[in-house]
């Protein structure tokens, strides 16, 4: 702020000749008597040495603001590296510049560190192996990796439009004209050095797939191993110590021949099941009575079932139907292991725009939860390993989830939950 000391002598700076001049010519007037053609000329020669005076005296004002616009300047070129002297300059005009030397120092290393993660950025997605490029706000190229270059197949230049690229302007982003099969796109937006930008990368899924998919197969075969020999393995048993008697008796022939049709009967049936699991239609959702349909899987199964919550569903009926019918014989079959007839509990209600669906019963609980949702694996002895899965996969189709846990007191609770349109069912 300016002081009054510093105003009173600007003040006095400005006023003392002023009046020494005025004196001295009414001096010369009065007392040595000169003409107006002299006193013209004095005046002349005064109003020049005044002038000057003037001029000296602008100049202690305007050249430090002189030197607040240089750094002002300056800053607004982002140049961090002017360095003004202080010495010799008003106090207000000294402060001005001490403040702006402090804000340019503060500035200057803030450029470092933008420059020096700049540097750090490019270095690491030099290093990565898929595509990566950065646009500006103008849709610019402003870096392309190496992979990048590989990729597209087509030379890449800096401040090249993103057409060029072969990229195409979409919502939240790029992606390309033809994105290779197997590759998956992404865009994300970051700020470097004050400026927006556009990151886009494409990553290469088909590893992953194609280990993905010798995983299943190598699954498929084990449990298709497994379920084989343990059906064809008996049989071939029991025709080798059949072959190998000398007479055959028709009691005991028949007793091999039941086991064997017992054997294919089961290995039918393991295949029928996979079948079922593999070739679920596509759901045809709509609205229909979850209660009725509930009791009507109970009745099939005759076991007791207590109802709660809301009665109208949205979901594809029949597929539901294998999904309460097998989940109510797990249930029941969990509750007779412990001679019980207490009614299994049966909750659905809806959450914002999610649908929730319980059953608990009094069983002992699951015995291996972690496995429980894997294909073919099961603990019943009579059992196929594809009830629950085929009851996942049924909630998978309407975009659900399935899970289950164990009570603390005992007994077991499968919940599941899945979208819910905006319209009502009536």
């Amino acid at each position: 702020m300016l002081k009054f000391s510093e105003i009173k002598t600007d003040v006095l700076l400005l006023s003392v000749p002023a009046l020494l001049l005025g004196s001295l010519l009414g001096w010369c007037l009065s007392t040595l008597g000169w003409d107006w053609l002299q006193l013209l000329s004095l005046a002349c020669v005064l109003t020049l040495l005044f002038v000057g005076y003037l001029r000296l005296l602008l100049k202690r004002y305007v050249t430090p603001w002189r030197y607040v616009a240089m750094c002002c300047d300056a800053l607004k070129s982002n140049e961090h590296n002017l360095r003004l002297a202080h010495t010799g300059l008003p106090k207000l005009t000294s402060a001005a510049l001490a403040e702006l030397t402090s804000l340019q120092q503060r500035l200057a290393l803030q450029q470092q560190g933008e420059q020096q993660q700049w540097l750090l950025f490019r270095e690491l997605w030099q290093l990565l192996p898929y595509p990566v490029l950065l646009l500006d706000a103008k849709s610019k190229l402003t870096f392309a990796n190496k992979a990048a270059a590989d990729f597209l197949a087509r030379p890449l230049l800096q401040q090249q439009a993103a057409t060029l690229c072969g990229l195409q302007a979409v919502a939240g982003g790029y992606a390309l004209q033809q994105c290779p099969t197997g590759w998956r796109e992404h865009c994300s937006q970051l700020q470097l050095a004050q400026q927006q930008f556009t990151l886009w990368y494409a990553l290469d899924l088909r590893q992953s797939l194609h280990a993905e998919q010798r995983r299943s197969h190598s699954e498929l075969v084990r449990v298709l191993s497994h379920e084989l020999r343990n059906s064809l393995t008996p049989m071939a048993s029991m025709t080798e110590t059949l072959l190998g008697q000398q007479q055959w008796q028709e009691s005991q022939v028949r007793q091999v021949l039941q086991r064997i049709g017992d054997r294919a009967s089961r290995l039918l049936k393991f295949i029928a099941a996979y079948r079922e699991v593999s070739q679920l239609p596509e759901p045809q959702p709509r609205w229909f009575r979850l209660d009725e349909l509930a009791q009507s899987c109970a009745d099939l199964l005759s076991c007791p079932l207590q109802f709660q919550g809301l009665s109208w569903c949205y979901a594809d009926p029949m597929l539901f139907e294998q999904l309460l019918l097998n989940l109510l014989k797990n249930a029941l079959e969990a509750q007779q292991q412990l001679s019980t007839d207490v009614a299994i509990r049966l909750s659905f209600y809806r959450e914002g725009q999610q649908q929730h669906l319980q059953i608990v019963d009094q069983g002992p609980g699951f015995a291996n939860p972690a496995n429980l949702f894997t294909p073919f694996y099961t603990t019943k002895a009579q059992g196929l390993g594809v009830g629950m899965t085929l009851c996942r996969d049924i909630l998978h189709l309407h975009q659900g989830e399935l899970t289950a846990c164990n009570h603390s007191d005992g007994g077991a609770c499968l919940s599941a939950n899945w979208p819910a349109p905006d319209t009502n069912p009536l």
